[in-house]
C-alpha cells in the first residue's frame, strides 16, 4: 500500500486520519502511519471494529485521538487528545 499524501505532510504538525473503511485497517496502514507519526483515530462506531478488535497495535503516534459514540452528548464533548511523554516504540 502507497499513500503518497502521508509524505507530503509537514513535520511542524500533528495529524490525525480517520479511517472509516474497515478495509484499510491493517498493519501495514498502521506502519506506514507509524512511520510519519500520524495518529490513528480510535473511534466507537457500530460498523468500524474497536480498538481491542484489531489484530495490530494501533497506536501509530506518541499521542492518540477518540471519537466516542455519540450517544447522550454532542461531539464536540466528545472529541479527545492524549498525549504520550514517552516516545513511540515502534
Amino acid at each position: 500500500m502507497y499513500v503518497p499524501f502521508l509524505a507530503k505532510l509537514p513535520n511542524s504538525y500533528k495529524f490525525a486520519i480517520e479511517i472509516r473503511n474497515q478495509n484499510w485497517l491493517d498493519a501495514e496502514f498502521a506502519t506506514l502511519l507509524r512511520a510519519r507519526s500520524v495518529a490513528l483515530v480510535l473511534q466507537d462506531r457500530s460498523w468500524m471494529p474497536s480498538p481491542s478488535e484489531l489484530k495490530f497495535d494501533p497506536i501509530t503516534a506518541a499521542w492518540t485521538w477518540l471519537w466516542p459514540s455519540q450517544t447522550g452528548q454532542t461531539a464536540a464533548n466528545q472529541i479527545y487528545c492524549f498525549s504520550n511523554p514517552q516516545p513511540n516504540p515502534h
